[in-house]
C-alpha cells in the first residue's frame, strides 16, 4: 500500500483535521482557555461548555432585543414568532451529541454544537438588528 505508514498517516490526518477546524467550532478564547486551566475532568469540562453556551445565549439575547426594538408591527410580530420556533429548534439541536459519542461528546462536543447553534442565530439577529437602522 503506497502512502501507508500507519500510526504517522494517522497522526498527521487528527492534526490536519484539528487546524482546519475553524476557531468558532473551537469555542471562544474564555472557552479554550477554561478547558486549558482546568483539571481535565468531565465536570471540569462541562462546566466549561456551559459557561460558553451561557455566553452565547446572553449574546443572542442582546441580538434579539435590538432586532426588537428596531421591527415595528407585523415585522415585530413575524420576529417574535420566528424566535419562538427558533428556541424549539435549539433546544431540539445537537442531541445526537448526548448519546452514543460518550462522555466526551456529551462534555465537550455538545455545547460547542449548541453555542455554534445560537452563534449563528446571533449573527441572524444582529442583521436584522441593524438593517433596519437609519
Amino acid at each position: 500500500m503506497s502512502g501507508w505508514n500507519g500510526p504517522m498517516t494517522i497522526l498527521a490526518a487528527a492534526c490536519a483535521a484539528a487546524f482546519a477546524m475553524p476557531a468558532h467550532a473551537q469555542g471562544d478564547g474564555a472557552y479554550r482557555s477554561c478547558m486549558e486551566r482546568s483539571d481535565q475532568t468531565n465536570p471540569a469540562w462541562a462546566a466549561c461548555g456551559a459557561a460558553l453556551v451561557a455566553r452565547e445565549s446572553a449574546s443572542m439575547e442582546r441580538g434579539w432585543r435590538r432586532a426588537s426594538l428596531v421591527s415595528h408591527g407585523a415585522a415585530r410580530i413575524a420576529l417574535a414568532r420566528d424566535q419562538r420556533r427558533w428556541l424549539s429548534r435549539r433546544d431540539r439541536s445537537c442531541l445526537e451529541l448526548l448519546s452514543g459519542y460518550g462522555r466526551e461528546g456529551e462534555v465537550v462536543d455538545f455545547p460547542l454544537c449548541r453555542a455554534e447553534v445560537i452563534r449563528a442565530r446571533t449573527m441572524r439577529l444582529q442583521r436584522l438588528g441593524g438593517a433596519r437602522r437609519r
